[in-house]
């Protein structure tokens, strides 16, 4: 496993684009929490320094969460912007190129609530949803699935994501195999309340039965903190996650 980018700060939720050179990720560095993206010109090259997403952040706001499209031109991500329902929803922004600037991002309207929503998963057709929530009643953390017909249709009520094992709290979905397999975050069986997880997979026959039981990645987890926000290359065999074994939260990446 290899740590990336600066220690100095705190780094989060990333997200590549399908050919490996754009890196999207949140930083926290005193109080600016911003959307930062690095660059190299191959994927044998190192990672280029982590700039501000200017059109992305918003001074005094936790933006954090992004989600890129494998071309490069959607990205989804959670903020508490002004315009929030309340506590912090989903965004979307759009670009025509990976040479021009964002859009304004846009509330997601039908997939928020009155609770807080967070770490966006979408499909690369743009039509299947996932996303942490803590909407339902005890709070905890749940994820949520939502879809529609086309990529330019609102979407379906968000309902929670059906599990073999009943619903328990998990967070920071990320699918691949056409939506078979599911990598996520959750707390460790018979771990206090303090504990924030480990990483997770599950799997399922097709995109639209259930999953089965969560299994952990025990070659990536470290027992004495906190790992999660996977991020997982279509073939499986690539692996980016936040862990906090280092003293704070940093971006790691594994292969097989």
């Amino acid at each position: 496993m290899q740590e990336l980018f600066d220690p100095g700060a705190e780094h989060e939720d990333p997200s590549l684009t399908a050919d490996g050179l754009e890196l999207f990720f949140r930083e926290v560095r005193g109080a600016d929490d911003q959307i930062m993206v690095s660059r190299r010109a191959s994927i044998l090259d190192p990672w280029g320094p982590a700039v501000v997403v200017t059109e992305l952040s918003v001074d005094g706001s936790r933006d954090d969460g992004p989600e890129i499209s494998p071309d490069g031109k959607t990205i989804w991500m959670a903020s508490d912007r002004p315009g929030t329902v309340l506590n912090a929803d989903l965004w979307t922004a759009t670009r025509p190129s990976r040479d021009e600037p964002w859009s304004v991002p846009v509330d997601v309207t039908e997939l928020n609530s009155t609770e807080w929503e967070s770490d966006p998963d979408v499909d690369p057709g743009q039509r299947t949803i996932l996303f942490t929530t803590g909407r339902l009643a005890p709070p905890d953390l749940f994820i949520f699935a939502a879809s529609r017909a086309t990529a330019s249709e609102p979407w379906s009520v968000p309902s929670p994501a059906a599990w073999s094992d009943g619903l328990r709290p998990a967070w920071d979905p990320y699918l691949i195999d056409g939506g078979r397999t599911l990598f996520f975050a959750a707390s460790r069986e018979g771990a206090p309340a303090t504990d924030l997880g480990d990483l997770f997979v599950a799997s399922r026959p097709n995109a639209g039965a259930p999953f089965g039981p969560r299994t952990p990645l025990t070659e990536l987890n470290d027992p004495n903190t906190t790992d999660q926000d996977p991020w997982v290359s279509a073939d499986g065999r690539h692996i980016l996650f936040t862990s906090a074994r280092s003293g704070n939260n940093q971006l790691y990446e594994a292969r097989r």
